[in-house]
């Protein structure tokens, strides 16, 4: 109590303060003083009252909250290719934004003002079609409770291009008043559907070519051939999933020097093109210039191995018919 005096003003009747004290074991408590005024009674004079309420526990969780917080803001505030926002829709049908990252700004053109002072210029920005859906979803979402995911399409407010997002969002509130909360993530997946788009389109290619093509993951075992595989080995996809190509199509007659030269390049991670007697299912021998090259993801790392085969058994059947008549 003397250090409480030394430390602070007593406030007035009806006041309170909060303080932390150290224990005499080194433990810190927080706790709440309050004051009061008893009344004189049988001419004594009044009194005093000091309350002390131990409120450790709630400063403690407040501490908590508040480093929660911080820690939330700066995930908020460093995303990369995304952003998060609190849209709020009353019950007669008005949208507004009370929350969005600083990052919306990248992503859409609009910067965090801007998106919360007026929701319905990120709103214009959308295609009219996927606006359309998006209500329709979060309609449907308010009545089932599930939550929101969509994907929607807007033209950047500065540079004019198309931006492909991901929309995910849940309620997290229903007011009293209707009006109904929603928080989410906002993710920018233009990138990556371009990149499906041209996966697509190569995968396209290389079903309809004449020649064989063989993809592989990095340990050389077999994740898909396309017809002109098939049509050259024999082997349908199902029955070669898995399997590392030598395995099945290099025969007695296969060069060990070429098999060599392959597995060489293979272990180097490095591109080979060679001409070599393989094996197909039937047992027919056939000759192949096949061309093997390393694929690698993002980060640089060896993902998958694309061999590219092309039928020359007749040029070399000719070829060693040439050789037999001139000798």
């Amino acid at each position: 109590l003397a250090e409480y005096h030394s430390r602070f003003t007593l406030p007035q009747a009806g006041g309170e303060v909060e303080a932390s004290f150290e224990l005499h074991n080194g433990r810190e408590i927080w706790v709440a003083v309050s004051h009061g005024i008893l009344p004189a009674v049988d001419g004594q004079p009044p009194h005093l009252l000091t309350t002390f309420r131990d409120i450790t526990d709630r400063k403690h969780a407040e501490s908590a909250l508040r480093d929660r917080e911080r820690l939330l803001t700066s995930i908020n505030e460093n995303l990369i290719g995304s952003f998060v926002f609190r849209v709020e829709r009353s019950a007669t049908g008005r949208v507004a934004c009370s929350y969005v990252s600083p990052n919306v700004e990248d992503i859409t053109g609009l910067s965090a003002a801007d998106f919360v002072a007026d929701y319905g210029r990120y709103l214009s920005r959308l295609l009219p079609e996927d606006l359309v859906l998006m209500n329709e979803r979060v309609a449907a979402s308010v009545e089932s409770g599930e939550p929101v995911d969509v994907e929607v399409r807007l033209l950047h407010a500065r540079d004019g291009r198309l931006r492909r997002l991901r929309l995910r969002a849940r309620s997290v509130e229903r007011r009293p008043d209707g009006t109904n909360v929603r928080e989410g993530i906002a993710i920018d997946v233009t990138a990556a559907k371009a990149v499906e788009a041209e996966n697509r389109k190569l995968a396209l290619v290389a079903a309809r070519t004449i020649n064989g093509v063989v993809l592989t993951d990095a340990r050389a075992r077999i994740e898909w051939v396309n017809e002109g595989f098939t049509r050259v080995t024999g082997y349908t996809f199902e029955e070669v999933r898995g399997r590392v190509p030598g395995s099945f199509l290099q025969g007695p007659e296969t060069d060990p020097a070429v098999v060599a030269q392959i597995r060489g390049a293979l272990r180097a991670e490095r591109g080979v093109q060679v001409e070599v007697l393989n094996y197909a299912k039937d047992g027919r021998k056939y000759w192949v210039n096949i061309e093997i090259q390393p694929l690698h993801d993002t980060a640089g790392r060896l993902s998958h191995f694309m061999a590219i085969e092309k039928d020359v058994t007749e040029r070399k059947t000719a070829m060693a018919a040439l050789r037999a008549s001139e000798q």
